[in-house]
């Protein structure tokens, strides 16, 4: 079957989604309420009005309802049930173990907040799941030269679970303006639902993953309806939460690794999963960046991220948005435009290297004439240097006397 045919063969599935999720989504938000999982506004919020956080349940609900239907009736959807079966038990029990793990801590997280350590410990522990399944990296490709870049299991399963902890965080990051992290999974959703179309003509079991992609592709139509600030929609009338950021972040990570490590030689090239996630993965960074040589920790909360710089630039929200997506959309596509060019791993990655360092430049000229962060003030060992060396000196030798010194401030 050819990559047009697959695709098209599975639209049905996305529409069944769609609708499937619009169904249940007021009932799920009306229960959301009453359970008091709403998001108020907040110093850190911009949003107006109490705000169901049903978005991630309502994806939930959609994807189990369509993977039941497709298991039950696949031809009705345009699924065949070779494709279902080729994606292999081990593998479906660890996307399916980890992302629900993931889904129910943050879903907890957004009524009850979890320290940031334990969301790691549960995220690396989800990712866990994912490599005992089988989805791990082996390979990084050629990106620095024209040798591929084999890594040792002990090396493959760490650097596993730092990216795609990587991308769960990225996307939970993104999460700060109406229409933003659900556009970003749905544009990257997208060109995975791509990729793989085209990697399954030369290998027929990466078929198996599109009932997944095109099931989420349907499932966050439906939410973006809900949740995208549009011409007759001024603001979200739901909100995914952490719960669904960063379920929608594991599974995009467990679609990267799969697609770039399971089908051999007609495998996707993992560079190119770096253009498809690039706008989340590089605004993360370029903020990590900023923070530590400011000081901070890489993952304080502040209002520095590309969504925050371009309404601080004069534009609105609803054209942030756009622009951001239209540029995840760009990036997606010239990374699967140059794979099927023939363009070298290389040449792909140290292009995107080159891209990131102008956006991270321009970001911090951009910050620099902007008035300070009251969310994010400077660590308080850069205001008070002697203080806080003494404080550190203090611990290291054990004397809590010497590293209480000045507590009265300056």
């Amino acid at each position: 079957m050819e990559a047009t045919d697959a695709l098209l063969a599975s639209l049905p599935l996305a529409l069944f989604a769609a609708v499937v999720f619009l169904v249940l989504i007021g009932p799920v938000a009306a229960l959301m309420r009453r359970l008091g999982w709403i998001d108020r506004p907040s110093h850190r919020k911009a949003h107006t009005g109490a705000v169901p956080i049903a978005g991630g349940i309502g994806i939930v609900l959609t994807l189990v309802a369509a993977g039941i239907w497709t298991s039950v009736a696949p031809g009705s959807l345009g699924i065949e049930p070779a494709a279902i079966a080729g994606l292999t038990e081990p593998g479906l029990l660890g996307l399916m173990g980890g992302a629900l793990l993931i889904f129910a801590v943050a879903f907890t997280d957004d009524r009850t907040p979890i320290r940031a350590r334990w969301r790691f410990v549960v995220q690396g522990a989800a990712v866990l799941a994912a490599i005992g399944g089988g989805t791990y990296i082996t390979t990084l490709g050629e990106l620095f030269w024209a040798a591929e870049i084999a890594l040792p299991i002990w090396f493959g399963v760490s650097f596993t679970v730092f990216g795609m902890v990587g991308v769960i965080n990225a996307l939970n990051m993104s999460d700060g303006a109406d229409g933003l992290a659900g556009g970003l999974a749905f544009v990257a959703t997208g060109w995975f639902a791509v990729v793989v179309a085209l990697v399954a003509v030369a290998e027929p079991e990466a078929a198996a993953l599109l009932p997944l992609v095109f099931a989420l592709v349907g499932a966050l139509g439906g939410f973006l309806l809900l949740n995208l600030r549009t011409p007759w929609r001024a603001k979200a009338a739901i909100f995914m939460g952490d719960g669904g950021s960063m379920m929608l972040g594991f599974i995009l990570g467990w679609l990267a690794v799969r697609s770039t490590q399971t089908f051999g030689e007609a495998a996707l090239p993992p560079v190119v999963a770096l253009w498809i996630l690039a706008v989340p993965l590089a605004d993360t960074v370029s903020c990590m960046l900023r923070r530590v040589a400011h000081g901070a920790t890489p993952m304080s909360p502040d209002h520095r991220h590309l969504h925050h710089l371009l309404p601080a630039a004069g534009l609105s929200i609803r054209r942030s948005v756009a622009i951001i997506l239209a540029a995840a959309l760009v990036l997606g596509g010239l990374g699967v435009l140059g794979w099927r060019m023939g363009v070298s791993d290389w040449a792909l990655f140290w292009t995107w290297v080159v891209l990131f360092g102008a956006y991270h430049a321009a970001a911090l000229r951009f910050w620099a004439t902007q008035p300070e962060d009251p969310l994010a003030p400077l660590p308080e060992h850069r205001r008070y240097p002697l203080r806080e060396l003494k404080r550190r000196i203090g611990r290291l030798i054990g004397l809590r006397r010497l590293g209480s010194i000045d507590r009265s401030g300056p």
